[in-house]
């Protein structure tokens, strides 16, 4: 198995026992040296159920790795930690272009943007979105949007809760 492919990171540090099995494997420990366990995350948990979901893999498979781009609204940030108000400011005009060009060479079917509306609303408004109109739009998503083919659906982001009943709901609009 060669390290450091996709986003195989999140599986390698899911959890101990999923780390514990490469260990002893000093390619794996140079590249996933750390104690972060990436379970305790609301967002890596909605993601990883999610794309695992909609193509039909299982949980624990690595294969939804395989199937996602990831990438920050904001590009520079402190260590484990969101951008203030001023570093948001700083870099706006250039993360909104980074954003756009992002969508637009990737061209994904669908976008999730994982955090809230008031985050994703000056991206909307640079983006020049199209807002679409839905009955169904749960309260757990904030917004739902059309940027040339991808639709972007904006949900809410708590730090904990059910995160099956968000990969429900998201899978009701993109399904």
């Amino acid at each position: 198995m060669s390290f450091g492919t996709n986003i195989d990171w999140v599986n390698a540090q899911w959890c101990n026992s999923d780390y514990n099995k490469f260990a002893d494997n000093p390619e794996f420990v140079e590249f996933y040296n750390g104690d972060y366990r990436v379970f305790r995350s609301f967002f890596w948990n909605v993601i990883k159920k999610l794309i695992s979901d909609y193509y039909g893999f299982e949980r624990e498979s690595w294969e939804w790795s395989k199937k996602i781009v990831w990438s920050n609204l904001y590009k520079i940030a402190p260590d484990g930690r969101n951008p203030n108000w001023q570093e948001m400011d700083f870099q706006k005009e250039t993360s909104f272009e980074l954003v756009r060009k992002e969508i637009e060479e990737i061209n994904p079917k669908f976008c999730i943007v994982l955090t809230n509306l008031s985050w994703w609303q000056p991206f909307g408004e640079a983006l020049n979105t199209i807002k679409i109109e839905n009955k169904y739009i749960p309260a757990e998503i904030e917004s739902v949007e059309m940027y040339n083919n991808t639709k972007i659906i904006v949900t809410k982001r708590p730090r904990f809760g059910d995160s099956d009943y968000y990969i429900r709901e998201i899978l009701k609009l993109i399904k």
